[in-house]
């Protein structure tokens, strides 16, 4: 059973966390698939004998009973992924009448189960089948729901193709009930591409204009994505096929009468190849050869169908006629009678998919209504993609140690253990000698950040768990942490650059009052450029970096004053300096506007403060905001953030600068992680210090985390261990001898925030 556990995530990952995530997951598929499955057999899907394999014939998909512990009794059979093939829905399963093609919560357990038992079933099923997407989204406005219908339905049959492609390729490792997953998102992604033409062929309303319009930018996303999880399986069957030669007899391809030929037909597929809409002729088909993917492949086949999903998540919030609060018909009539705001997605979408392995049905359900819960969702959709991170790594480093993979068929930086890396370095250095070159023929050349090296794998992952979070919250997750952190240093905010309202919002939470400020809000009718059109967790205000300015006044004016007097000042991820001038701007603003308010006296005068979630000498602001923001302000409190893979920022709380020695005691801005010692290059307040002969400190390039920062070669060979776990939890092992390096050549280089 799952022990109980905090709210939310308190952002902590470390190597004890990894451990535990990768000792506590069960890699096999002895277990029940009816268990794996049970929400998309509630809800038409079928488990079907598949003829001439030894095995039971038995056809899953009702029957099953919930044993005593909350999981389903498999004594009678015990089905395996080589004598059952996954089925989806009847093309006429949907009605007319506006029903899902459902069967009812408990019509997948035995008739004479005892009340209780089925009074669970019921509750179980209807979370894990809302979690999943199986359930319709609902429309913002009762009356919307005739014309909404057609898309919401097809909506919710791509949520299910989705799913059951990641149930079947990453939990239950079949290559075959992945296919049968991408075939059926295949087919509803083609209704989804279809219903701007319908709509267009008629009068339409403005919500059904929004709904074709947002439905045409889903389809053309999530093709790419259905493409890529196609690609994967087509490359894993090859590699298998390239290993060991294939002894299955039984020929999928080429027997007419198989169950997932009859399936693929049932849903309008016949005999011809299904695509993905608008491009390419690439089948869905089974691919002869061993049913079982490698864990390679699962990473690859989760980085895609992991995308997939959070653009259908990202269009509930988007779109304009979904309620945002309410995705996926989550609740939707509890909801609206009680007036409370429903729970996010996502959030429970991934609790269901990364815990459904697990055998007890109790422990699932308590997983995902927490997840369901949670009121940082954003933390939880972070800490479960580290979990499942850690597990699907582990595995596949296995795997690869194994030497299952011959050189002459995968090259060893094709992998993800030492050696990938190693060679994702080696291939960064080379770039990087050829990209100072062009530099130096043209100095105005502007271009975005390098990306820290790591294998082709591992970028695939972390890119399909960054990019679609930051659009759909906010680039870095706030924990409880940080947000005492700030309301120990003010308790009125405003948010410049707010984008999607994500932190603000958790401001709120924790008893803030905040205003939140965009040059371009996003939501309805409008686009901003990192969140588009998603709808704001928080109310944001149209407003640019000289809002800023009004923040700086005194909180005691005058009557009909700006309510933005008196604030502290908040951003999280300004962008980088050669993208935009806006964190500079605000801070300039800020500072104009409290120049003529010092007070000396007060230290800790809201007004005087500002807070920033970023990246120092990295993906945030530059060197110019650093230097202006040193000379005025000191660092008070810091706070450390969940990361991803790639990235390395954290909460900083600067207080004005009071010209008081005494008062102004500022925490370093960086320090070695060995000694503690060392200075950052370019720091102003260093260079005041007469004799300061303390070694400039130099950051690892591959992590940039403050685990991998020294002042020197000494520290760095003493600090080595520490900063190889670090690379471990960020998914790129290194050899120790290679982090030991602090030769030019090695992965280390100045820390420069003031360049």
């Amino acid at each position: 059973m799952v022990g109980p556990s905090p709210a939310t995530w308190d952002g902590v990952w470390d190597a004890t966390s990894a451990a535990a995530a990768v000792r506590d997951h069960d890699t096999g598929v002895e277990g029940d698939p009816t268990e794996v499955f049970a929400a998309h057999l509630a809800s038409g899907w079928t488990l079907r004998p598949r003829r001439g394999v030894a095995g039971t014939h038995r056809s899953a998909g009702g029957g099953a009973e919930l044993g005593s512990e909350g999981t389903l009794d498999s004594s009678a059979f015990v089905p395996t992924s080589r004598c059952l093939d996954l089925c989806a829905p009847r093309d006429d399963a949907a009605t007319d009448d506006g029903s899902d093609g459902s069967a009812d919560d408990a019509d997948v357990f035995a008739a004479d189960a005892n009340e209780k038992k089925t009074a669970f079933a019921r509750r179980w099923l209807r979370t894990v089948r809302e979690a999943f997407g199986l359930k319709p989204m609902a429309p913002r406005d009762p009356n919307d729901a005739e014309a909404t219908r057609p898309i919401a339905r097809a909506i919710a049959r791509l949520c299910g193709g989705v799913s059951a492609a990641r149930l079947g390729g990453v939990t239950c490792r079949d290559r075959r009930w992945c296919r049968a997953g991408l075939v059926e998102a295949s087919a509803a992604l083609a209704r989804v591409a279809a219903f701007p033409k319908s709509v267009s062929k008629k009068i339409a309303s403005d919500v059904s204009r929004r709904a074709a319009a947002a439905a045409g930018d889903l389809a053309a996303g999530v093709a790419r994505s259905l493409r890529d999880a196609a690609r994967a399986l087509d490359e894993d069957a090859a590699l298998g096929r390239a290993i060991v030669p294939s002894h299955d007899s039984i020929d999928s391809e080429s027997r007419p009468d198989d169950p997932f030929a009859r399936a693929a037909a049932a849903m309008g597929a016949g005999s011809r190849e299904i695509e993905a809409p608008g491009r390419g002729s690439q089948p869905f088909l089974p691919a002869r050869g061993d049913a079982r993917v490698t864990h390679r492949c699962t990473i690859a086949l989760a980085a895609a169908l992991d995308e997939a999903w959070l653009q259908v998540a990202y269009h509930a919030r988007a779109c304009g006629w979904c309620d945002p609060s309410d995705a996926y018909g989550a609740r939707a009539e509890s909801v609206r009678e009680s007036g409370k705001t429903a729970s996010d997605a996502s959030a429970a979408y991934f609790a269901a998919a990364e815990n459904a392995w697990r055998a007890s049905a109790l422990d699932r359900h308590a997983l995902v209504e927490k997840a369901r819960a949670d009121p940082n969702p954003f933390a939880s959709v972070l800490h479960s993609r580290l979990r499942e991170g850690a597990r699907l790594f582990a595995r596949a480093r296995e795997e690869e140690n194994k030497t299952l993979f011959p050189r002459d068929v995968v090259p060893p930086e094709e992998g993800v253990g030492e050696r990938a890396v190693v060679a994702a370095a080696e291939a960064v250095r080379k770039n990087s000698k050829k990209g100072n070159e062009k530099r130096k023929r043209s100095s105005t050349t502007r271009s975005a950040l390098p990306v820290p090296a790591c294998p082709p794998l591992t970028r695939a992952w972390r890119d399909a768990c960054r990019s679609w979070p930051c659009r759909l919250y906010a680039f870095a997750a706030p924990t409880d942490a940080a947000l005492r952190a700030l309301k120990r240093s003010a308790t009125r905010w405003l948010e410049v650059g707010a984008g999607a309202g994500y932190w603000a919002a958790q401001m709120r939470r924790s008893g803030m009052d905040v205003v939140a400020a965009d040059v371009d809000p996003p939501g309805e009718g409008t686009h901003n450029a990192y969140h588009g059109s998603c709808a704001p967790w928080h109310p944001v205000v149209r407003g640019d970096a000289g809002a800023a300015r009004s923040a700086g006044e005194k909180a005691a004016s005058p009557a009909g004053a700006s309510r933005l007097a008196g604030r502290a000042v908040f951003m999280c991820y300004p962008p980088p300096g050669f993208d935009s001038r806006m964190a500079s701007e605000t801070l300039e603003a800020f500072v104009a506007s409290i120049g003529s308010n010092r007070n000396h006296g007060r230290d800790d005068e809201t007004g005087h403060v500002l807070a920033l979630v970023g990246e120092w000498d990295g993906n945030t602001a530059d060197g110019a905001f650093a230097r202006l923001l040193t000379k005025h302000f000191y660092l008070a409190r810091r706070a450390a953030l969940p990361q991803w893979g790639d990235t390395a920022h954290e909460l900083t709380v600067w207080k004005r600068k009071t010209g008081n020695r005494a008062v102004d005691v500022a925490i370093p801005l960086k320090s070695c992680a060995w000694c503690g010692g060392g200075r950052v290059e370019g720091d102003a307040f260093s260079a005041t210090k007469p004799n300061d002969d303390r070694n400039v400190l130099r950051r690892c390039v591959l992590c940039r985390d403050d685990c991998g920062t020294f002042c020197s070669a000494s520290c760095a060979r003493l600090g080595a261990a520490k900063h190889a776990e670090t690379h471990e939890l960020r998914l790129i092992p290194t050899p120790i001898e290679m982090l030991e390096d602090w030769s030019d050549r090695g992965e280390y280089v100045a820390f420069r925030p003031f360049a």
